[in-house]
């Protein structure tokens, strides 16, 4: 799962995941896995590149392991289902990479809507967000993104909205067709009441000029 982040607060190392978590969820753990910050890249003798990582100063005592407010604890620490945290955003990349053991999308339905914490070097809590809303994105999906105190969780697909407007057009098209249909049979059942019409009075016409005539 990605995590990107902007407008973070001075002394931000990284952005952890919260969810509502407790020791009763099979996956909870007192001290799960360390983030791990990159510290230094390179390129080995076969041309791979090379990254070199050293785990944050963060222990069962820091605060974001501690951290509890109305049951948001960090997953990253207190939940299995982490399998790695690679902080790597504040060394030029686009975003942290959280490994997990499961699908985001399992995470995602079985936690809800997360938090995310700011976290500084030590560990300390520098701010939290908001419960993140939901987004769907075909490209990039299972992300989440902090900005501010504002905060986003993005899955694959399209919105609902997307799928609503979809039926509302078919449906849309679907009546125009119909309404088209009948406004043709409706056209066509009054253009040959109109020519019965018009044969009848040239009958009833041709009949009274015949009368007439014998009359004479």
């Amino acid at each position: 799962m990605e995590i990107e982040y902007s407008d973070v607060p001075e002394g931000t190392a990284y952005v952890d995941v919260l969810v509502k978590i407790d020791s009763s969820d099979e996956n909870y753990t007192d001290f799960n896995v360390i983030p791990q910050k990159l510290i230094s890249k390179g390129i080995d003798n076969e041309g791979s590149s090379v990254f070199n990582s050293e785990p944050i100063d963060i222990n069962k005592n820091s605060e974001i392991a501690k951290y509890d407010d109305d049951g948001y604890k960090s997953l990253s620490l207190h939940s299995t289902y982490v399998k790695d945290f690679d902080v790597v955003k504040p060394y030029g990349y686009e975003h942290d990479d959280m490994m997990l053991k499961c699908s985001a999308e399992k995470l995602y339905k079985q936690y809800g809507k997360f938090r995310l914490a700011y976290v500084g070097k030590n560990g300390e809590v520098l701010g939290v967000t908001k419960k993140t809303s939901h987004t769907y994105d075909i490209d990039e999906p299972y992300k989440v993104i902090a900005d501010g105190d504002k905060a986003t969780y993005s899955t694959w697909g399209n919105s609902p909205l997307f799928y609503v407007a979809v039926y509302i057009i078919r449906i849309t098209f679907y009546v125009t067709i119909i309404i088209i249909a009948v406004a043709i049979i409706n056209h066509s059942a009054e253009k040959i009441s109109w020519d019965s019409w018009v044969r009848e009075q040239t009958r009833k016409d041709r009949d009274n000029n015949g009368e007439s005539g014998r009359n004479l």
